[in-house]
């Protein structure tokens, strides 16, 4: 390297040649280090070329394609979408709302099964609108009873109830039979939620015998109504599949 001569006037602060020496030559080299690497021109060891300004990781914590997410930044992953399901009736604030629940729901199950004892089209289907009108009718007689005795006024009003009533009311015969079932089968898997819930919040004697007396008879008719449901297709495939015995035949033996 050639040395330049220092001038007469050469002022230090402003010329690094002013006194080549190692120590001046040094932080002349550091100065112009510095500089390149604010430029973006000089890349230093560990970090890539391709590295934004102020985005830079140490080896091992640099991510391919980008930056590195700081995790406190991340947004939460979103929640699991429930799958489809049966309705299922909440549970009961006091025994107070348990009363008032079970009794709307008492009124609109004998109004679908009186109609249901009018439109059912098959005899069994039939029968078991009878026996629903009969038994929830002497339910709601004494759900009246215990709301007198902790001075509540029952509300019959449902919208959603009549909603339904009206639908089926527009069907008959087998379309009605199927679609009668399937209501039964779901608004007793409600009531049973509803007085298996009930038992926590119950604080009267009444309505702990109230339910202990009633909850059999819901779990007895959901069980009727899904061996109807159940039956009524076991039956149709038993006669489709078996031929009738030819005439004349020997009757084959039980």
């Amino acid at each position: 390297m050639q040395r330049l001569a220092n001038p007469a006037h050469c002022d230090p602060a402003l010329y690094a040649t002013c006194n080549p020496t190692p120590n001046n030559m040094k932080t002349t080299m550091t100065t112009a280090l510095a500089a390149l690497a604010l430029s973006g021109f000089l890349v230093l060891p560990g970090y890539s070329q391709n590295t934004n300004p102020g985005t830079a990781r140490p080896p091992g914590q640099q991510q391919p394609g980008g930056p590195v997410p700081n995790p406190k930044n991340a947004a939460p992953p979103a929640p699991a979408t429930p799958g489809t399901a049966a309705p299922v009736a909440p549970a009961p604030a006091d025994e107070a709302d348990f009363v008032k629940t079970a009794a709307k729901s008492g009124m609109g199950e004998v109004k679908m099964a009186t109609l249901g004892t009018e439109k059912a089209s098959d005899k069994k289907v039939k029968e078991l609108a009878q026996m629903l009108v009969k038994d929830h009718s002497a339910a709601n007689k004494n759900l009246k009873s215990i709301a007198e005795e902790l001075k509540l006024t029952l509300d019959a009003d449902d919208p959603a109830a009549q909603e339904k009533y009206d639908s089926l009311k527009a069907m008959s015969g087998k379309e009605f039979d199927t679609a009668f079932l399937d209501h039964m089968a779901m608004g007793h898997q409600k009531s049973i939620a509803l007085y298996e819930a009930a038992k926590k919040v119950a604080k009267s004697k009444s309505v702990s015998s109230y339910i202990d007396k009633t909850l059999p008879v819901i779990k007895g008719h959901a069980a009727k109504i899904a061996k109807l449901q159940g039956g009524a297709t076991k039956d149709t495939t038993r006669k489709t599949t078996e031929p009738p015995p030819a005439t004349g035949a020997p009757k084959p033996k039980e």
